[in-house]
């Protein structure tokens, strides 16, 4: 009998183990907005801990581990891709100019770091194109997509709470209010990649709040 062995479907690796691996360098990356100050230097680490995730996870898909859908990579009809996009983006910049202040009142001084600013013109162009999007895909691939895979057998609702407290914790440097306010958009942000089934609407929506935040818009 010939061995067909090679023709078998790789073994699916568990999206629970898989979320804890590739979120794990996200709150490693935090302890570099205590001590690093050079703009330059934070950005290549913050990139570094951004790409690591995203290649582990590539190569998963890529050895037939896990599908594209199971990190949220699912195509989207353009209409609902714009309405959700639309809700994620009003919500979004309202809890960062809004929700966020009041929060910092409420939670004055507990932040451990800060993000360097960047007086460069080119790094800053740079990082507000290619260094947001990696951002914002980044983070909703590993805390929205595969999070999505990794806690749905706990409900609905569970998993909109643990995944935006997940999201949350992820920015420990930053203090409790920016916990907090990353946990409430980080919730809505799963509602919208559970009922849309696709992280896309999440991913550019983030995109769109960052740069209106770090681009000063939002001031």
């Amino acid at each position: 009998m010939a061995d067909v062995s090679h023709l078998r479907p790789a073994r699916p690796f568990p999206p629970g183990p898989a979320l804890c691996l590739a979120a794990l360098p996200f709150f490693v990356n935090d302890f570099f907005n205590i001590w690093v100050r050079d703009p330059g230097l934070w950005l290549g680490l913050d990139y570094l801990f951004r790409l690591g995730p995203l290649l582990f996870l590539a190569l998963l898909v890529r050895a037939g581990r896990m599908g594209p859908a199971d990190l949220g990579l699912s195509r989207l009809a353009w209409p609902r891709f714009l309405a959700w996009f639309a809700v994620l983006v009003l919500a979004g910049l309202a809890l960062d100019r809004f929700g966020l202040r009041v929060l910092e009142l409420w939670l004055p001084g507990t932040a451990l770091g800060r993000i360097p600013q960047i007086a460069d013109p080119g790094l800053r162009l740079l990082d507000l194109s290619l260094g947001l999007g990696l951002v914002a895909i980044s983070e909703e691939i590993v805390f929205r997509g595969l999070a999505r895979s990794a806690l749905a057998g706990l409900g609905a609702w569970p998993c909109v709470v643990l995944s935006g407290l997940v999201f949350g914790a992820g920015h420990w440097s930053l203090g409790l209010a920016a916990c907090l306010n990353a946990a409430l958009i980080g919730a809505l942000f799963m509602v919208s990649t559970m009922r849309a089934k696709s992280v896309w609407p999440a991913a550019a929506a983030h995109y769109v709040i960052n740069l209106v935040y770090f681009s000063g818009l939002g001031a």
